[in-house]
């Protein structure tokens, strides 16, 4: 009965970290890949509670089903890792991720659905090639395992020492999934791979927060409040419920599976349902709801977070932050830096405005004294790399780019922009005209 509990716990945790990582981190990649791969767990989790409590073996379709999710739980894992931006690689980790892993799973979950290559679920064995499939998945963790060592080799930051035991953590978890001294692995097994995937999702949500310039504990710590004492509470009622009535967990159980997953989306999306309601109940209205609800959130965060005063690479990454934020006031009003002293405004929505304005002055100051609006060479770099994609709104390595009403106006700076700044290029330059751009905000901020 102790293993439900904590497998419940487990994927409470699982489902609701992954959401919030998930929600939060939109401008960041990690951060949504870390919040698939918490969901995706979360989901294993209860489909494992759900068999422990049926009195009947799982269906051999949702076997089917679980083993491949299991799969693309790594896959996004691994993902996450591999998109944080590392600067001691010899590979572009992304990009293997995306051409490499990516397809080969595909791969082994086709095989896994529609043969019994992998799995014969027919007998409930192993298939001719599950030690294949077990092994790439292993190979999977090891290869995020090998990026953050080297990383950390460099660098020696305490946030890549708990990326390395997570990944030694599932690692080991995996080689007891895969490979166990019986027909299945011990249950506590479960747990203890969300304990890992966790590590990773707050590791990631801590790293989001530093990119942000916003306090990561505070807010983590009032979302979590907020959701779990919800939680809590029917927690308690059911257990009253099953002791009075002296129940099975056979209906407690699945009864507390629905509730904690139904209490956890709730709070994630009430903005977007909310907002549904507001289209619903007020279709004519001359206020714009959503962006109102947007900015008293973005107000919130704000409050929790303050700007730097004597640690400019803090103050850096800030600034690099409401760059990729420029045309998005919402989230423009929850940075720190509506706290410059220049900037004019009483509102946080008059402040967001004014802190866009005084970006895109100090973006206008990074162009070279001529009357051309574009070149190639050198001295532009800096005004090109944050200009068209946070002014302009160019996207030169979408498929989109830009609205095809406005495209041929931007075709010799598209042209140039997929020619000879591949993805990983533009956003070191991005990250270096951030600072030229953030050093000139310092030296006015400190004046």
């Amino acid at each position: 009965m102790l293993i439900l509990w904590f497998q419940l716990l487990a994927f409470a945790l699982s489902l609701w970290l992954g959401l919030y990582v998930f929600r939060r981190g939109q401008q960041f990649q990690p951060a949504r890949l870390a919040g698939i791969a918490l969901i995706l767990y979360a989901f294993i989790i209860a489909m494992q509670l759900v068999w422990q409590l049926a009195e009947t073996p799982p269906a051999e379709f949702t076997l089917r089903l679980v083993w491949p999710i299991w799969l693309f739980t790594s896959v996004f894992w691994i993902g996450a890792i591999e998109h944080l931006p590392f600067q001691h690689q010899p590979y572009d980790w992304a990009k293997l991720w995306r051409k490499g892993l990516v397809p080969f799973s595909l791969f082994f979950a086709g095989l896994t659905v529609g043969t019994d290559f992998i799995i014969d679920f027919a007998n409930q064995g192993r298939g001719p090639y599950y030690a294949v499939y077990a092994a790439f998945h292993i190979v999977l963790i090891l290869s995020s395992f090998l990026a953050v060592v080297i990383e950390y080799w460099h660098q020696r930051q305490r946030v890549f020492g708990w990326l390395i035991i997570a990944a030694v953590g599932l690692a080991c978890s995996a080689l007891l999934l895969f490979y166990p001294l019986g027909q299945l692995a011990p249950l506590w097994v479960w747990p203890a791979i969300a304990g890992d995937m966790i590590i990773l999702g707050v590791v990631i949500a801590a790293l989001d927060a530093f990119e942000t310039g916003t306090k990561f504990l505070p807010e983590l710590l009032r979302a979590f409040v907020q959701t779990f004492g919800v939680i809590a509470l029917i927690v308690i009622q059911v257990i009253v419920i099953t002791l009075v009535w002296q129940d099975v967990p056979q209906i407690a159980f699945p009864t507390l599976l629905a509730l904690i997953t139904t209490v956890i989306v709730l709070f994630q999306f009430s903005d977007v349902l909310q907002s549904t309601l507001d289209r619903l109940l007020y279709p004519v209205s001359d206020v714009d709801r959503t962006q109102l609800r947007a900015l008293e959130a973005a107000v919130a965060r704000k409050s929790i977070s303050s700007l730097p005063a004597d640690d400019f690479e803090q103050f850096a990454k800030i600034v690099r932050r409401a760059l990729s934020d420029l045309n998005n006031l919402p989230r423009l009003a929850a940075s720190p830096l509506l706290d410059l002293p220049q900037l004019g405004g009483t509102s946080p929505l008059e402040k967001a405005q004014a802190l866009r304005d005084e970006l895109q002055q100090r973006i206008q100051n990074l162009k070279p004294n001529t009357t051309d609006t574009f070149d190639q060479n050198t001295a532009w770099r800096h005004y090109n790399v944050l200009y068209y994609p946070y002014v302009v709104g160019l996207k030169p390595h979408s498929r989109r780019g830009i609205a095809p009403e406005t495209e041929a106006d931007y075709q010799a700076v598209l042209a140039w922009f997929r020619a000879d700044v591949p993805e990983r290029t533009l956003y070191n330059w991005q990250t270096t005209a951030a600072r030229v751009l953030a050093q000139d905000l310092w030296d006015s901020y400190k004046a």
